[in-house]
């Protein structure tokens, strides 16, 4: 369904993407190269109306979302750690549809090779990594030990939902936690549990602006309902540097 995304919204999607991608059936060996046709056309974000991709599928397909977006999902990047070219990667707007060879559904991890190598054909984008120590937590195992609930099939990992008041998933890994504690510290997050296999997550937490919550803060939260604890220290945190990027894309 197509709706308009507010920029919070859109920051949201993208982290839930970053952290959380179910896994496929689909080896790596069967994955597709490139895609077999790909059409990136540019849009007025004003005068038309946005959807955001989802997976797995067997076609990408993004309406009415900005350069910046693109690339995010394409090298599995929280769009507020990539650098360069700001103004250009905020103001281009894209209509893109890209189908890979065969019938099989790919995850977002599937699809990221394909989406570089398309961008850095149609955009002439070059980009390298800078890794960088911000303020930030460890999360880490609280006293008394940790209280997760292991998930159905604990190989398998599914998606997650950042809600204003908390996170939810059917199954994810500690890892993966810590990625989505980062959006609502608004600070990186490094996984220090130790803790192996895929958890449910069902957590609660007052919202970083409300004063009349019944919920406890995700500190409290994060201790008493996972066992778990939020450590302050440096985190190192890795940033995606754009070099080149041409705001008009190639032919299709």
């Amino acid at each position: 369904m197509k709706k308009r995304f507010s920029g919070t919204n859109i920051s949201l999607l993208v982290a839930i993407l970053v952290a959380a991608t179910p896994v496929c059936a689909q080896t790596p060996a069967q994955t597709p190269q490139a895609f077999e046709v790909a059409s990136i056309r540019a849009v007025d974000p004003d005068h038309e109306t946005a959807s955001f991709p989802t997976f797995p599928n067997t076609q990408f397909t993004m309406e009415n979302m900005s350069l910046r977006i693109l690339i995010a999902i394409a090298y599995g990047m929280s769009d507020n750690r990539i650098t360069g070219q700001a103004d250009l990667l905020d103001s281009a707007y894209f209509t893109v549809k890209a189908k890979p060879g065969g019938d099989t559904p790919l995850t977002a991890k599937q699809y990221q090779p394909l989406l570089q190598q398309l961008l850095q054909q149609r955009f002439k984008l070059a980009v390298h990594h800078e890794t960088k120590d911000l303020p930030g937590y460890a999360l880490v195992v609280a006293k008394g030990g940790p209280k997760l609930t292991p998930a159905k099939d604990k190989d398998t990992a599914a998606g997650a939902y950042i809600l204003e008041d908390g996170l939810r998933s059917a199954g994810i890994s500690t890892k993966t936690l810590a990625s989505l504690l980062t959006r609502p510290l608004g600070q990186p997050v490094m996984d220090k549990t130790g803790i192996e296999g895929n958890y449910i997550l069902d957590l609660h937490f007052a919202p970083a602006t409300s004063t009349e919550s019944t919920f406890p803060s995700i500190f409290t939260a994060v201790q008493e309902q996972l066992g778990l604890k939020l450590e302050p220290q440096k985190v190192p945190t890795d940033f995606l540097v754009i070099d080149h990027v041409e705001k008009v894309p190639t032919e299709n």
